[in-house]
């Protein structure tokens, strides 16, 4: 959780075809760590694909050194009708699982 000094930023970007929509702020509940979209109608986001950008700001400077911005995120989410919950896990982000699944793959193969 971020501390009482930082504020945390969390931005659902467009990504693809509907590009020229959004972006999306999510409103961030620092007691537990949960966020919401409301999107433009008040129904969450469009379905879509989407890329989750996050900053931790402390003193006007992003303590995550851009790790999770617009363009460096792993996070890329597929929005359908039928989705109702998404997971940001900053601990494990996508990329680093994947390397790790191929770190393991590989050391099974020696």
């Amino acid at each position: 959780m971020p501390a009482e000094t930082e504020t945390v930023h969390l931005t659902f970007f467009p990504d693809g075809d509907q590009a020229e929509q959004g972006p999306y702020q999510a409103e961030v509940n620092r007691k537990d760590g949960t966020f919401r979209v409301v999107g433009l109608d008040g129904k969450g986001l469009p379905p879509g694909k989407y890329r989750a950008a996050m900053q931790i700001m402390k003193n006007r400077k992003d303590i995550l050194k851009g790790a999770y911005g617009k363009t460096g995120s792993p996070f890329s989410i597929d929005v359908t009708d039928a989705t109702k919950e998404v997971t940001l896990d900053l601990d494990t982000p996508p990329l680093q699982q994947a390397n790790s699944s191929a770190r393991r793959d590989r050391d099974r193969m020696r």
